[in-house]
């Protein structure tokens, strides 16, 4: 049950822009829970993606990974490329299918937490 406390006299004001934006990108594991992350304090491009992509890879040296994105767009940038091999591969999740997705049910429970 949601409570909701009304405090008589006070007036709240509305900030009208969403405000500062801070960007999470993270790699989950079924066997390990969150392998990596990466915080940014603005949106995300493909050269923080890179940047993460290469932590990433670090991180998981010697080990067989797939990478599973959904279809943002920076995923695409053919700037990436050099970093999949066959260690490191990539695969796309179909269009609009972000339920298929764990770590997103991550993210809505860290909102969830955040607000």
């Amino acid at each position: 049950m949601t409570r909701c406390w009304v405090c008589p006299g006070m007036k709240l004001q509305m900030v009208n822009d969403r405000g500062h934006s801070i960007t999470v990108i993270g790699a989950i594991s079924e066997k390990q829970g969150l392998v990596h992350y990466h915080v940014i304090n603005e949106n995300n491009n493909a050269n923080h993606f890179e940047t993460f992509l290469i932590g990433l890879k670090q991180k998981c040296q010697g080990k067989k990974v797939i990478i599973v994105l959904d279809n943002l767009r920076i995923h695409y940038a053919k700037k990436l490329l050099y970093i999949y091999d066959q260690r490191f591969k990539l695969m796309y999740l179909p269009t609009y299918s972000s339920e298929l997705n764990p770590i997103e049910r991550l993210w809505s429970l860290l909102k969830r937490k955040w607000c």
